[in-house]
């Protein structure tokens, strides 16, 4: 069976049908994108400042409502956890307090943090404790990493060492450490573990 003739598009008729296409095409990638409205806000720093976490108090009495905020940041060589507070719902933050793990000083490494204020209590600490915990290690000579825990019992102003809760037993990785609530409100630990870092700096 063979075509019928071709009917040729009138030249009008061709732009007129490409610029209705472009106009359809640009109005709906207006549509899918939109324009960004301006970012508000205060910035917690001016430099470095790897994985951000924020909490929202709500087992801490009369500071409930607080929202804390915990980065990884560097000061030299040493590694260390910088802990934010906003009392304005995040509106601005102000620093309160440092993690400072002396296994992150001196080039050691600190990665992947994480931060977590335990809902009820747990063996000796009480509702309310704030836990800080991170990656360190990774920068050394046949690294074995470690995962170490810090907690805060007044609200991130100090902090003192808690626990290693896990060592690689090689010198893979060990990274991302996060702290899920479980079903009946106590407290987990979850890791990544891979051979190679993730792309931040450490």
């Amino acid at each position: 069976m063979s075509a019928g003739p071709r009917i040729p598009v009138p030249p009008l008729r061709l732009a007129a049908l490409l610029s209705a296409l472009v106009a359809l095409l640009a109005a709906l990638l207006t549509a899918q994108t939109g324009t960004a409205g301006a970012a508000t806000g205060s910035v917690l720093r001016n430099d470095t400042g790897l994985y951000p976490r924020a909490i929202r108090l709500a087992h801490s009495g009369s500071a409930n409502g607080r929202v804390l905020s915990s980065v990884v940041t560097f000061s030299g060589n040493n590694g260390l956890g910088a802990v934010y507070e906003s009392t304005d719902s995040g509106g601005s933050f102000r620093q309160v307090g440092a993690v400072g793990d002396p296994e992150a000083a001196g080039g050691q490494g600190l990665c992947c943090s994480t931060l977590f204020e335990l809902p009820r209590a747990i063996g000796g600490l009480p509702a309310g404790t704030l836990l800080w915990a991170a990656s360190v290690g990774q920068d050394e000579t046949n690294r074995r990493m470690a995962l170490r825990v810090f907690k805060s019992d007044d609200v991130g102003r100090t902090w003192s060492f808690l626990s290693t809760i896990a060592t690689a037993g090689s010198t893979g990785g060990l990274w991302e450490p996060e702290s899920p609530s479980t079903p009946r409100g106590g407290w987990s630990r979850t890791t990544r573990t891979r051979p190679t870092r993730p792309t931040a700096r450490s």
